[in-house]
């Protein structure tokens, strides 16, 4: 009764944090104003949680919601693919700091890009508004023929004058760990998935690389909402 009372909770969280989007931008002078960014790692994500799957769940993975899916990986964690001690090594190298700088990262660019919004270093400089980023999970999913990030992030814009909230939005992705990924152009460069041995043989700076390109999709997809926003916001 324990395990379904959890499961009812955690189901229930997820919905809700899917839904979250609030688009206000029309009401307020945005366009070529300037932002504080504020970007924090939440409870649930200060050390990346480590889950498996069978290899069953996650060759339909992608066939999924992505609610079923985390609800397989709790139930699954027993499972017997890694070892405590690859655990701890992963937990303790990957650095979760380092991963919401990629999601503040999307952001910039397309506030930057569609709004020409400049960047405040300091409260003390009196910004406009402020972007608070919040890393909300940030989760391993592993089987024995792939292992993926599921990451989820939340945006948030702030009129600093009135405190009312101008954007909101959170995302969530799970994307397969690749083994290489071309630093030195937009497009990735996609090779066979990593896997295990692989992934726990990485230096810290290699793997927080690897991980983070995978995260980095989250921040893509948080400034795609972003956009879409901003062109709805164009026609009224």
């Amino acid at each position: 009764m324990n395990k379904f009372k959890y499961f009812v909770l955690l189901l229930t969280a997820i919905i809700l944090s899917s839904c979250a989007h609030t688009n206000e931008l029309a009401k307020y002078e945005v366009r070529g104003k300037n932002m504080l960014y504020n970007q924090k790692v939440g409870p649930l994500a200060q050390i990346v949680q480590i889950t498996t799957v069978s290899q069953e769940d996650s060759k339909d993975e992608g066939k999924k919601s992505t609610v079923v899916s985390i609800l397989e990986a709790v139930a699954s964690i027993g499972a017997d693919i890694i070892s405590e001690d690859a655990k701890s090594k992963l937990q303790k190298d990957i650095n979760t700091q380092d991963m919401v700088g990629y999601v503040t990262s999307g952001m910039k660019d397309a506030l930057q890009n569609y709004l020409d919004i400049t960047e405040a270093e300091s409260i003390s400089d009196k910004p406009d508004f402020i972007c608070n980023i919040v890393l909300e999970t940030c989760e391993l999913r592993i089987s024995k023929n792939q292992i993926n990030v599921l990451v989820s992030a939340t945006g948030t814009i702030i009129d600093r004058a009135s405190g009312g909230i101008v954007w909101d939005n959170t995302e969530t992705i799970t994307k397969p760990v690749k083994s290489n990924y071309n630093t030195q152009s937009t497009t990735k460069i996609e090779e066979d998935a990593i896997n295990l041995l692989q992934l726990t043989s990485l230096k810290a700076d290699e793997l927080n690389r690897i991980i983070g390109a995978t995260v980095d999709d989250a921040g893509y997809e948080m400034a795609e909402t972003l956009r879409k926003d901003i062109a709805e916001m164009n026609k009224k």
